[in-house]
């Protein structure tokens, strides 16, 4: 497990003003090790409603195609007067969506800091997985740049302080690969990638073991759907 902060100087300073309450990553002795981490997310419970979540929006990005992929979100507000914390988009990783567990856990614990989220489904996947013809992939960087050109063009009341990012698993390849094309014009004030599997340690663990079976059981469901 590894998290990355993402930026230049300003932009880490940024983050550890803005993000204070966010204690360096410490396992539960129970859940010790890669394995056990990621079955963890399944016993992760939380109280929080997209739905009944006062303000909540959920929105939808039609893309051009013919017919066109529908992509969509949910859009939660901080409560109480005055927020000036930025817009925290949270992406998810392989096989979750805007609704999974650990998705809703960190929309959550941001929610409680006073940060408003945008809770984003990946191509294909959760709402958007009947009006999508296609699926993302950890290369595919469009669908993150047009969400964002929307919530700056469209939506600019949501992200009026700035815009933050949090992006899980091969979400976190997504966003690493985005910030490393947009540079100094990426709109993100601050983004974390969590469990991003972007180095050779990672693909020396993916192809050996139970991981290569379940990569390429992974890739033959994407290949045939």
């Amino acid at each position: 497990m590894s998290n990355e902060t993402i930026g230049n100087d300003s932009n880490l300073r940024f983050g550890l003003e803005h993000f204070p309450w966010l204690d360096p990553f410490v396992p539960n002795r129970w859940w010790r090790g890669g394995w056990l981490q990621t079955l963890s997310i399944k016993a992760v419970r939380t109280d929080l409603d997209t739905d009944r979540w006062p303000g909540s929006v959920q929105f939808d990005i039609v893309g051009d195609q013919t017919p066109p992929d529908v992509l969509s979100g949910y859009y939660l507000p901080a409560q109480g007067p005055g927020s000036d914390r930025p817009l925290v988009v949270i992406v998810h990783g392989m096989g979750g969506h805007a609704r999974s567990g650990y998705m809703l856990s960190m929309a959550e614990r941001l929610l409680e800091a006073g940060f408003p989220v945008v809770l984003w489904n990946n191509r294909g996947a959760g709402d958007s997985a009947q009006s999508c013809r296609r699926f993302h992939h950890p290369g595919f960087t469009d669908d993150l740049s047009d969400l964002c050109e929307y919530l700056r063009t469209d939506r600019s009341t949501w992200c009026e302080h700035g815009l933050a990012a949090v992006a899980f698993s091969l979400g976190g390849n997504v966003l690493l690969r985005y910030l490393a094309e947009t540079g100094d014009d990426s709109p993100f004030s601050i983004a974390a990638g969590i469990s991003t599997p972007h180095d050779d340690r990672t693909k020396i663990r993916l192809q050996t073991g139970v991981s290569r079976g379940i990569r390429c059981s992974s890739q033959r469901f994407f290949a045939s759907a």
